[in-house]
């Protein structure tokens, strides 16, 4: 790691190593060798490197969100690696802190009665709902409360406004919140961009979905191992380190599209040898529109409806008006059935 350096790095940032003290992820002290505990900070932007990755090696998803909430890529891009970043802003608490005790800071004071049944989710949204300072360089508030709550309510539940913020999070981490959203300001600058309100209320849905992504990618520890503040000089020194794992993290988890094979015939994409019966060639020969394609295909059973459909999509995969197939079935045991059946198509 110490042969990592730029502009970036050059000049260690003061205090930042304060901030390393609250736990993102951790684990018992006696279960494996030190260290015990991922700081927030880290995995804040595990998550964040994690994001920017899959927004770049996957354009046509970087194209849907930003056209979803009406911006350019690159603006869509830079608002949602920093929102990213703050999708933990919740975990500053003292109540969540407590959680760990071996890793609880004792400048929250004593641990004793502290209470641990905390959503850090909603105290996170909580927190830059009631916090503008915490939204430098961010949109107003009325665009991005939604979009807050899709990463924030990244554990598959929307996040819910709590009081007594002061009584949850104590000072000394409202303090921290307050130092690490200063530093992702500058070390991830967002554009301030005015957000539709209804466009982002419809945006959320997908970038609730890509914050799950995010976050299970970046929770990983085969990927993101426990790591120690003093090996870096600064959190830019760590960011710039942490998008080599990103990378990997993303490659290995098989989630960016395949690259499409070519044209096929109907013979070459099922593997049968027979001719295709009429619903079949007309999956083949169907003109397709430029635009969405809902096909409901009806026969009865045995007719081949599975391989109709599979010319459908690989057609519209071929042409680029889609980039994977999603195969839903009711039970456990007829999905691995239809699995074992593609696999080997």
């Amino acid at each position: 790691m110490a042969n990592i350096r730029s502009r970036e790095t050059a000049s260690p940032e003061k205090g930042w190593r304060d901030l390393a003290v609250f736990w993102g992820k951790a684990r018992p002290p006696v279960d494996r060798p030190s260290p015990s505990y991922h700081p927030l900070i880290f995995h804040s932007l595990d998550v964040a490197a994690v994001g920017r990755v899959l927004l770049a090696r996957w354009p046509g998803l970087a194209v849907r969100l930003a056209a979803a909430l009406g911006l350019e890529v690159e603006a869509a891009t830079t608002l949602l690696i920093r929102l990213l970043a703050l999708h933990d802003l919740g975990k500053f608490a003292r109540r969540f802190q407590a959680k760990s005790p071996e890793h609880y800071d004792p400048n929250f004071g004593p641990i004793e009665h502290v209470p641990t049944d905390y959503d850090h989710a909603s105290g996170g949204y909580s927190l830059l709902q009631s916090d503008p300072g915490l939204r430098d360089g961010l949109p107003e508030w009325a665009g991005l409360a939604r979009l807050a709550a899709a990463v924030t309510g990244h554990h598959g539940a929307p996040p819910r406004m709590l009081s007594d913020l002061r009584a949850i999070f104590h000072p000394h981490g409202t303090r921290a919140a307050h130092a690490f959203a200063g530093r992702l300001a500058a070390l991830l600058p967002s554009q301030m961009h005015r957000l539709d309100r209804t466009r982002a209320i419809r945006a959320s849905f997908r970038v609730a979905g890509f914050s799950v992504l995010c976050d299970w990618i970046g929770s990983n520890e085969n990927w993101f191992h426990y790591r120690d503040a003093d090996a870096f000089e600064s959190l830019a020194h760590y960011w710039l380190w942490a998008r080599e794992p990103a990378e990997r993290a993303v490659a290995e988890a098989g989630v960016i599209p395949a690259e499409s094979a070519p044209s096929r015939n109907f013979d070459e994409l099922t593997g049968h040898d027979f001719a295709p019966s009429p619903m079949q060639r007309w999956a083949a020969e169907v003109a397709l529109p430029e635009g969405p394609l809902l096909a409901v295909l009806e026969d009865e059973t045995g007719s081949g409806k599975t391989e109709a459909a599979l010319m459908l999509a690989h057609r519209l995969i071929v042409s680029g008006h889609a980039e994977g197939i999603y195969i839903a079935l009711p039970t456990m045991a007829t999905a691995n059935a239809m699995f074992e059946r593609l696999s080997t198509s």
